[in-house]
């Protein structure tokens, strides 16, 4: 599964967009990326999605729009996470200025 998490890695890289110019590691993916970024996560067996924020862009200014979601890691598996996290974002009304940041960690849990 290396393979994958390289290329998890890469599309991090490639499509990630920081927020907020102080931000070093914080992340957001427009509304199609994400689905690419979820995609290539599920690929990998043992990464668990434990929640993410929904952004909004406007005049190149990204603000929280205070809508997010968790997964307590005790009570959600893997494939439980990706699930709810795909559930969320597609029940949610996501317009082209939406951006979307995920927490996910490696866990010793396979899918």
């Amino acid at each position: 599964m290396q393979k994958n998490k390289n290329k998890i890695d890469s599309f991090v890289k490639e499509k990630g967009i920081k927020p907020y110019e102080e931000s070093n590691t914080y992340l957001v993916f427009n509304h199609t990326d994400i689905f690419h970024l979820i995609e290539l996560i599920m690929s990998e067996t043992n990464i668990r999605i434990l929640g993410g924020d929904i952004w909004k862009k406007t005049d190149n200014v990204f603000t929280s729009t205070y809508d997010s979601w968790y997964c307590e890691p005790t009570k959600y598996t893997v494939e439980q996470s990706i699930k709810y996290t795909l559930e969320y974002l597609h029940d949610y009304p996501l317009a082209k200025n939406h951006y979307i940041s995920l927490s996910f960690q490696k866990t010793d849990e396979e899918k």
